[in-house]
């Protein structure tokens, strides 16, 4: 998360005039088909106003603030960060209202929800198995919960400033240290990777030249972790990228540069990744060892901003969720093909981010 664009934009919304309050309109039965996505609108850093869109591949339609309509009287809260799917449910972590929203895929009803102590502020989720989970929080700590019974465990483990990413395999947790960017990154472990063993709670290693380290993924059965990490402010010229690790010796085997990537995706063989930045839409051929990034489509000469990218496993297009900077105006999903045409959009709410397939 961007932390200092957060709070310039929630001044200026406090100096322009603040957003109503989501309204909660009757149930709908738009949704008739089992597949599509959903899309996590973020919302307003301190506004109260995170959103889920529900995608549905039958009629082709996106119904919006589709958590509001499926729990009557409820709202997703304050900073919706992440969509981690589990079997049959997906889980959020919310930020600023300090929740984990558990809720079920094929109607979007809450099953529960974690509700964190204070100063908890969650921001990212791995998920092991059906009893073990973690999640990151802002105070620079982790904790163990149970993504069954919702039971969370009282013991915090340490990490460095702002973990934002989180993956775990059955021996090891990575946590990325972000560092919020310019606003820690002069701290003590800040824009590293912590390596924790999983049956101590305690850090074994320590990965580093990773600037405003974001979001850790695995691949390959458990034996690769790709780190992405994102440009500071200042000092200026310097670019974020993707960096490629293997698992067992905790060695670096590849890393690419872009500037202000958006959050990796990879097809459903696991053998290519796709980023997006400031550029464009790249391809990297992870079955070659020192492939380059390969430009599909240049990025359209606007101020919008692209976050996520995710390609639809169901057919060879990119899903892009893109918003104006710094308004208030809601934003869209550009559905594209390789070659940069855009097929469709989807226009759903404020700050789209996270696009989960099911």
């Amino acid at each position: 998360m961007q932390f200092i664009n957060y709070f310039i934009l929630g001044w200026t919304i406090i100096l322009c005039g603040c957003i109503s309050s989501p309204q909660f309109p009757e149930n709908s039965n738009t949704v008739t088909g089992n597949n599509g996505a959903y899309i996590l609108c973020e919302g307003l850093f301190g506004m109260d106003n995170s959103t889920l869109s529900r995608y549905d591949n039958q009629s082709n339609t996106v119904v919006n603030d589709y958590f509001a309509l499926q729990n009557k009287g409820q709202r997703l809260g304050d900073t919706g960060n992440d969509i981690v799917r589990w079997n049959q449910h997906i889980f959020i972590p919310v930020t600023k209202s300090r929740t984990i929203e558990k809720i079920r895929i094929n109607d979007g009803i809450s099953d529960g929800r974690i509700k964190l102590s204070a100063g908890d502020e969650p921001q990212r989720i791995a998920i092991l198995n059906d009893t073990v989970a973690y999640v990151t929080l802002l105070n620079d700590r982790i904790k163990q919960f149970n993504p069954t019974t919702l039971e969370i465990k009282n013991e915090y483990i340490s990490v460095g400033p702002a973990p934002e990413g989180i993956a775990v395999t059955n021996a090891t947790i990575f946590v990325a240290n972000s560092g919020y960017g310019d606003l820690r990154k002069n701290e003590p472990k800040a824009s590293t990777i912590s390596v924790i063993n999983r049956q101590t709670n305690q850090e074994i290693a320590l990965l580093t030249n990773v600037i405003n380290v974001r979001s850790l993924h695995i691949t390959n059965q458990g034996r690769t972790l790709y780190a992405m990490y994102s440009n500071l402010n200042t000092p200026t010229g310097l670019k974020g990228g993707i960096v490629q690790y293997d698992i067992r010796t905790l060695q670096e085997t590849n890393r690419w540069t872009f500037r202000s990537p958006s959050v990796p995706t990879f097809n459903t063989q696991q053998d290519s990744l796709f980023v997006a930045d400031s550029a464009g839409v790249w391809l990297i051929n992870l079955r070659t060892q020192q492939s380059q990034p390969q430009l599909l489509f240049p990025k359209p000469t606007n101020n919008d901003q692209w976050y996520h990218i995710q390609k639809n496993p169901n057919n060879n297009t990119l899903w892009i969720s893109t918003y104006p900077q710094f308004s208030q105006k809601n934003g869209w999903v550009s559905i594209k093909d390789y070659k940069g045409q855009t097929l469709q959009t989807l226009n759903v709410l404020l700050t789209p981010r996270t696009i989960l397939f099911f």
